[in-house]
């Protein structure tokens, strides 16, 4: 595919100038930095910048914006991070992204990555799809099966997607900070559909979910605010704002059909409103997680802790439950 500029300036390496993103990530060695000027950068249809080296690609804000779409299924992504790129930075950038094709998304984590732990940051970018969404595909972030890596996920405004986030196998997740407005489906999805590629380790916390299923597609699998898949395990969701169309749940859990597989559900309501909810590992009949955050009390009141009633214990921030056959526990 092809990168066209505008007469705002050259994508810049270390300072010096290439004529076009592609060019300058061949020639980036690993750790480089790519600046892009404010301007318009359009991509043809059906690329895919496929990152393979540790790379920042840093934007100079909103007025940054990278243009692409795809036409065939299976087509990665727009940004498709493989094997050697973790540790990467993509920052400070609007990326426009519309797919007539399914299972195509903005930004991709695909096979091989996540060999090591460096953290990948995906951070205060503007996503934009299409509107209306009666035809649109496209996905802003999404991944494949992949068995390591680390990812966060912050200050990012996403609009007008098919799916906000979809995650089929992808570990040591933060998504925090993040306003999704507007998706045909789900805003955020971890679909942990394969035991051989669990979800591990995901946290989500302080974003704000808005206007979220459009299609108001019958399962809560696809239509609900959050959605956590069978295959998941050490969940934590804080401090959410969601508001459902059509009378969708704002959170839901598949449940498991694998009896030996031991997991609890806990959630903390605070008026009637999930505050927050994990998905934890039971262990010889416990389980135990770190407490969430006090909630801010109104003016005039004080927080005096949790209602947990029997069969828990609570000592320096941790608690512990003994679960018998109870697996739902809400405080």
């Amino acid at each position: 595919g092809t990168v066209q500029n505008n007469a705002y300036g050259k994508v810049l390496l270390n300072g010096i100038p290439y004529d076009n993103l592609e060019a300058a990530i061949t020639a980036a060695q690993n750790g480089d930095t790519i600046y892009l000027p404010a301007g318009t950068y359009t991509i043809s249809d059906n690329t895919c910048i496929t990152l393979n080296k540790k790379l920042t690609i840093q934007g100079a804000g909103p007025e940054t914006i990278i243009q692409g779409s795809s036409s065939q299924d299976y087509n990665n992504g727009l940004f498709t991070f493989s094997r050697g790129s973790e540790g990467s930075i993509l920052e400070n950038l609007t990326i426009k992204y519309t797919s007539s094709a399914s299972q195509c998304a903005a930004v991709y984590f695909t096979y091989g990555f996540g060999e090591t732990n460096e953290v990948t940051k995906i951070q205060n970018i503007t996503f934009k799809g299409s509107e209306p969404l009666d035809n649109e595909r496209a996905i802003a972030i999404s991944s494949t099966y992949i068995k390591g890596g680390s990812v966060e996920i912050t200050g990012c405004d996403i609009q007008n997607f098919a799916y906000g986030m979809y995650f089929n196998g992808i570990q040591n997740l933060t998504i925090t900070g993040n306003t999704i407005d507007n998706t045909r489906y789900n805003p955020i999805n971890i679909a942990g559909d394969s035991a051989d590629y669990p979800c591990e380790n995901i946290t989500i916390t302080d974003n704000t979910l808005t206007n979220i299923s459009v299609a108001n597609y019958p399962d809560p699998a696809y239509s609900s605010g959050i959605n956590l898949g069978e295959h998941i395990s050490t969940v934590e969701l804080e401090r959410n704002d969601i508001t459902m169309l059509n009378d969708k749940p704002a959170i839901h859990i598949v449940p498991s059909e694998d009896e030996t597989v031991q997991k609890v559900s806990v959630t903390y309501q605070v008026d009637g409103e999930v505050y927050y909810m994990a998905i934890v590992n039971v262990q010889g009949g416990t389980a135990t997680y770190q407490e969430p955050a006090d909630p801010t009390a109104p003016s005039g009141y004080r927080f005096d802790g949790w209602d947990y009633g029997t069969n828990v214990r609570v000592e320096n921030g941790t608690v512990t439950l003994t679960v018998g056959s109870d697996y739902d526990f809400t405080f």
